[in-house]
C-alpha cells in the first residue's frame, strides 16, 4: 500500500518578513523611481556639455539636425553611467602610473563612442575631443555647482 505524504507550503518566518518586507519587486522600483530622474537630470546636463563644446569648437559639430544633440546626450550619458566605471575599474593600474591621465583617456573614448553611435555627432580629430573632453567637464563642475549633483536634485 504506497503513502501519500502531506507537506505543508513553506511560509516564511517572521523574521524573513522583517527582512525583506515588500520583496524584490519593491526594492526593485524604489531603486527604479531614485535612478531614473537622476540619470534624466545627467542627460539634461550632458547634452547642454555637448552644445556648449560644439558652440565653442569648430572641431565638433552635430549638422542641421536639432535632435542630433539630444541623442548623442542621452549615449554620452548612457555610456557615462554604464560603460565608464567599468573601464575605471579595469584600468586602475594605468590610471595610477600616468597619475590619472589615462583616466581623462576614458573620457576621450566616451566621446569617441558617442561619435561612433551618433554619427551626426562629428569629431574632426583628437585634440578636437580631448579639447572637447575639458570643456564638458567644466561644464559640467559648472552645472554640478549651480543646480547640485544629480541624485540630489531627483530626490527633492
Amino acid at each position: 500500500m504506497a503513502t501519500t505524504e502531506f507537506r505543508r507550503p513553506v511560509v516564511a518566518s517572521p523574521r524573513a518578513r522583517r527582512i525583506d518586507p515588500g520583496g524584490f519587486a519593491r526594492h526593485s522600483w524604489h531603486y527604479a523611481l531614485a535612478v531614473v530622474p537622476a540619470l534624466a537630470i545627467t542627460w539634461l546636463f550632458n547634452t547642454v556639455a555637448l552644445y556648449v563644446a560644439t558652440w565653442l569648437l569648430p572641431g565638433l559639430g552635430y549638422g542641421s539636425d536639432w535632435w542630433v544633440p539630444l541623442v548623442a546626450g542621452l549615449v554620452f550619458t548612457l555610456a557615462n553611467s554604464f560603460l565608464k566605471p567599468v573601464l575605471a575599474i579595469l584600468s586602475i593600474p594605468f590610471i595610477i602610473v600616468t597619475l590619472g591621465f589615462f583616466y581623462f583617456l576614458i573620457n576621450v573614448f566616451m566621446l569617441y563612442l558617442t561619435h561612433w553611435i551618433v554619427p551626426q555627432f562629428t569629431l574632426d580629430s583628437f585634440w578636437w575631443a580631448a579639447l572637447a573632453a575639458v570643456i564638458i567637464s567644466i561644464v559640467n563642475g559648472i552645472l554640478h555647482a549651480a543646480f547640485g549633483r544629480p541624485g540630489e536634485l531627483a530626490a527633492r
